[in-house]
């Protein structure tokens, strides 16, 4: 049931090598404050985009905050990490060197996913492997399905994924591993972070209200409707809605609330932080943030499923095939995708960078 797909570099997103990977030394000439940009060749403070190097200096680095790096060397010195544990996410460059503070900090999506597309279209997914963010492209052409939602035999208890007669299409990266114990007494916060980027292109139209586009969704446990999800429509409408055990109308299906009706321009990258309880007796929550803008910021409502686990992110296009009158190609970009359970706060105002 899981593709296992090729990724392709696409230099679209590519930014120069010589800008990329730039060394920048440690030299300690003002104190040990990693943070302090007058201790550094570069005169700057290290990015996802800079191959650091400590050598043998009077003092060594101290580590104050987390950090996030390409890559990190050492030459004669060390690093003062604070109890600040390290922790190499595995995959080609891009992928940066975190040390966190967290023992289980956010997963960066990088390489433990399952992949829901045709792995036959090579336009479908992609992966950057030459820019400082791990950045992701989904692409969904009409027509564009799972082969494993064909296999649904229509009108049956498994057809979830038909919808107006036809199969609906996708292209995601999920983690349904996360495991979350969820209860109806212990209430769960998830918070995450990315970026985002809605390429041009023609309307998202829809003749039914019910039909959709999403371009993110907290899947529920086992075959449960999403939690919450943000779902895309015409030209540059986006949607957070949530699901609550309260809006049950059975066959596994919860009413969803409209949260926030925002709009994101096409053609530039947006900045989000997510801050979402999940609660079964109606103390959950829901908080968004826009470049740096909250969007809402709701309290005492029901969020999820009666289920042992709280769920998974998933994320790229999972939409209603649409008429044949208003089928429409779509592209979407994400970068550095956090989630977890500690907090992102700082992202509001510190998003991760995209060079």
């Amino acid at each position: 049931m899981k593709n296992i797909l090729q990724f392709f570099l696409f230099a679209l997103l590519a930014c120069p090598a010589t800008a990329q990977y730039a060394q920048n030394t440690w030299d300690g000439s003002s104190s040990d404050d990693w943070n302090n940009k007058s201790n550094w060749s570069l005169d700057s403070v290290p990015t996802p985009c800079h191959q650091v190097v400590i050598p043998a200096t009077p003092r060594n680095p101290k580590l104050t905050s987390d950090v996030y790096l390409s890559n990190l060397s050492f030459s004669g010195g060390d690093l003062v990490t604070n109890d600040y544990s390290s922790n190499f996410i595995v995959g080609g460059a891009g992928s940066p060197l975190i040390y966190k503070r967290q023992t289980s900090g956010p997963r960066i999506f990088n390489t433990v996913y399952t992949v829901h597309n045709d792995p036959t279209k090579t336009y479908a997914l992609q992966k950057s492997i030459n820019t400082c963010a791990p950045i992701f492209r989904f692409e969904v052409q009409p027509g564009d399905n799972w082969p494993s939602d064909t296999g649904s035999t229509p009108g049956s208890i498994t057809d979830g994924n038909r919808q107006n007669g036809r199969i609906k299409e996708r292209s995601e990266l999920s983690q349904p591993n996360m495991n979350i114990p969820f209860n109806a007494t212990t209430d769960v916060t998830i918070w995450m972070a990315y970026s985002m980027y809605i390429e041009p292109g023609e309307n998202v139209t829809y003749n039914l209200k019910d039909h959709y586009c999403f371009l993110g969704q907290w899947h529920g446990s086992g075959n449960a409707d999403a939690s919450w999800d943000f779902y895309f429509r015409g030209q540059d409408s986006l949607v957070l809605q949530t699901r609550g055990i309260d809006l049950f109308t059975g066959s596994e299906n919860l009413l969803a609330v409209n949260r926030k009706v925002s709009t994101v321009s096409r053609g530039s990258w947006h900045n989000f932080v997510v801050k979402v309880t999940h609660s079964l007796k109606g103390t959950g929550a829901v908080q968004w943030w826009l470049d740096g803008i909250e969007q809402c910021n709701i309290n005492n409502i029901y969020v999820g499923w009666n289920r042992t686990t709280v769920g998974y992110w998933k994320f790229g296009i999972y939409r209603t095939a649409a008429s044949t009158s208003v089928q429409t190609d779509l592209g979407v970009r994400y970068a550095n995708m956090e989630v977890g359970t500690s907090s992102l706060i700082d992202r509001v105002t510190n998003p991760r960078p995209l060079e």
